[in-house]
Parts: C-alpha cells; sequence; structure tokens
C-alpha cells in the first residue's frame, strides 16, 4: 500500500459513513461516506486530523481499528475547507477530487485507459481502476479426487505434484517439486491474459517454458456462453449443448458465440424432465453450485430434479467409482469438451420428451 509518511493525524468523522465497494464513471464518492476493501480491512474517504480540524482529507486507514492512523493521503497540500469534496471517476480511467463538483484539487496520473472504469479498494489497500467488464480468463473445474476437471493430466507432469486439502478447518490446493533441486517459477503474464511456469536449464543459464495457460481457445472463460461447449477438435469449435440451441442463430452463425444457446424444449418441472450425459468435460462455473459430499449419484439426481432451478449435476469425487454430489443452478458457463479420459462426465437437465435418462 502506497504511504506518503502522513501517519501522525487522528482521524474524526464528522458524520456517519456508509460504505460501498466500487464507484463507477456515473457514481460518485461524496464526504460522509466511504470506499472499503472486500474483506472489510481499509477503507477510503474523507478525514479531518485532530479534533477541531476543520480541513477535510481523503485518505486510505485499517477500517477495523479503532484511532488508527491515516496511511496514505490524496490532497496533503491542498485541504478541502468543509464537506464539500466529491471523488470522482472519468471515462478515461483518471480519478479526480473535486470541490463542490468544480474545482480539482487533486487527480490521478493516468497512462492506460479502459473501457468501462471502475475505481476498487483492493484488500492490500490499494486503490485501482480496473475494467468493469472484466471476467475471469482461465478456470480450472472442480476438484475431482484425482485433478481438477480441466486440466489435463497434470499429475503426471515430471517437475511438480500437487495436493488438494479439503476439511472442516481449511480447503488448499498446494503444488511442490518433485526434485527440490529443481528451481521453477510461476508467472502471471498481465499483457497477454497467461499463466506461465518456467524452470531454469543450468547449461543454457535460461528460463525454459514448460507451461503455458490457457492452452487453447477453449481454455478462455466463457468462450461459447452460456450452455455452450467447446471443442477445439471441430472446425468450429463452439456448439450447443444437446437439447439446446443457439439463443440468436445469426450472429451464432457468423462464429460470434457469446450470446450462447437456450433450452431446444422448454423445461417443464412440475410434470417431470430428464438429464443427458456429456462424456469428458470440465464442469461448468461453479458460482451458483451446491455440494454434498456424502450423497451418491442416485441420490444427486434425486435433489437435482427435485429443484426447479437446478440445471446439471455430477460427482465431486470421481475415485473408486465416484461419490459426492455437486449440482448447477442457472445457465451453465465455460464448459470445455475432451476427447481423451480428461475432464469428467455431467449430467444436463432438459426436457422430459427428449432423449434423455
Amino acid at each position: 500500500m502506497a504511504d506518503n509518511g502522513d501517519r501522525s493525524g487522528l482521524i474524526i468523522f464528522s458524520k456517519a459513513s456508509t460504505a460501498i465497494h466500487t464507484i463507477s464513471s456515473s457514481e460518485s464518492l461524496r464526504d460522509g461516506r466511504t470506499l472499503v476493501s472486500d474483506d472489510g480491512t481499509f477503507a477510503l474517504g474523507f478525514f479531518s486530523p485532530g479534533s477541531t480540524c476543520k480541513n477535510r482529507y481523503l485518505g486510505i486507514w485499517y477500517n477495523n481499528i479503532p484511532m488508527q492512523n491515516v496511511a496514505w493521503v490524496a490532497n496533503r497540500v491542498n485541504p478541502i475547507n468543509g464537506s464539500t469534496g466529491v471523488l470522482k471517476i472519468e471515462n478515461s480511467g483518471r480519478i479526480v477530487l473535486q470541490v463542490q463538483n468544480s474545482m480539482s484539487v487533486w487527480s490521478s496520473n493516468t497512462t492506460a485507459s479502459v473501457q468501462n472504469p471502475v475505481l476498487q479498494l483492493l484488500d492490500s489497500g490499494n486503490l485501482v481502476v480496473r475494467d468493469g467488464s472484466d471476467t475471469k480468463y482461465l478456470r480450472s473445474g472442480l476438484w475431482n479426487g484425482n485433478d481438477f476437471s480441466g486440466h489435463r493430466n497434470l499429475r503426471w507432469n515430471p517437475i511438480f505434484d500437487y495436493d488438494f486439502v479439503n476439511n472442516e478447518n481449511e480447503v488448499y490446493y498446494v503444488q511442490f517439486l518433485k526434485n527440490k533441486s529443481e528451481m521453477t517459477r510461476g508467472v502471471l503474464n498481465q499483457t497477454e491474459s497467461l499463466r506461465q511456469r518456467f524452470t531454469w536449464n543450468p547449461e543454457t543459464q535460461t528460463w525454459q517454458l514448460i507451461i503455458s495457460m490457457p492452452i487453447d481457445n477453449c481454455d478462455k472463460y466463457g468462450t461459447c456462453g452460456p450452455n455452450g461447449n467447446c471443442d477445439t477438435n471441430k472446425f468450429l469449435a463452439c456448439y450447443c449443448l444437446t437439447g439446446f440451441r443457439p439463443k440468436w442463430p445469426e450472429i451464432w452463425n457468423s462464429s460470434d458465440w457469446t450470446g450462447g444457446c437456450v433450452h431446444s424444449k422448454p423445461l417443464n418441472c412440475q410434470s417431470g424432465d430428464g438429464f443427458i450425459g456429456l462424456r469428458r468435460v470440465k464442469t461448468p462455473e461453479n458460482t451458483n453450485s451446491w455440494v454434498n459430499e456424502t450423497m451418491n449419484l442416485k441420490e444427486c439426481r434425486a435433489k437435482c430434479l427435485s429443484n426447479c432451478s437446478c440445471t446439471a449435476y455430477t460427482n465431486v469425487d470421481v475415485t473408486r467409482g465416484g461419490s459426492g454430489c455437486a449440482i448447477w443452478f442457472r445457465d451453465l458457463i465455460d464448459i470445455k469438451q475432451f476427447q481423451s479420459n480428461d475432464g469428467q462426465d455431467l449430467y444436463i437437465r432438459v426436457s422430459a420428451s427428449g432423449n434423455c435418462l
């Protein structure tokens, strides 16, 4: 977190503060409101140092510590007299601090522009401008007991091994070198949106690239839109899941697949729907999902069928014949088809009038 050295002032608030998490170009942060990081650790807002000072400053402080000191100040040399300060973000991505919506007393230096700028205070305490339309670049799929469903046999690579720990106290994923004398490093390449891993070659004295992800276009998040399946072995990578059709056929046929697919025949939860099995896929985005580790696959099917919002189900663990239950709600996003034994089977809800299970 940036620190301009101003740590002497005690924060005194003149009014109750209302917290928000982000600011878009159509919004503003007025005196009396605060921008808070997602985990609640840091806050950005207006303050007055000391109990008698009328000058107002925009700063960042630790949100959960009473009587805290300010860690960063924007307008240290240009204080605002009174509570007329307004923080805005322009369409270019420049951050501007104004008095009474007119005179600027501080602004950020912006060298890059974004399409849909959003101002956000990160959990690290850094204040950043990001593209509000950012989506994920790469997903691994669910952990299935052997691997992540979207990774191709990473367990058999010669450089590193890994493990996934999930218990009542913690959930984490860890990688470790098979040969401790080996040197390796991971790199997040922001320019090209790549996750890369390199190993050191002592003979050539260079770092060698051993893996780069996304591997192909089907690894890129949401390539085929809602309810689409992506397969790089096909001439056109995207196609609708069985029982679905393109939402906008003309656009879909022009290879713009972002609109995705919808059911060919409407679901009828009351009269009974069915499921179609899809083999060897990366499981969908799990934001709208539910997991139970003790159910079997038959119980999982019944659970999904009894909930009209459930759109798909599968085992959580594919080892030892399969166990556990994961079910999805709403659209199915970011499915990838494998031709080998990678991935896992997914059962998708369709109209009972079709050929379903």
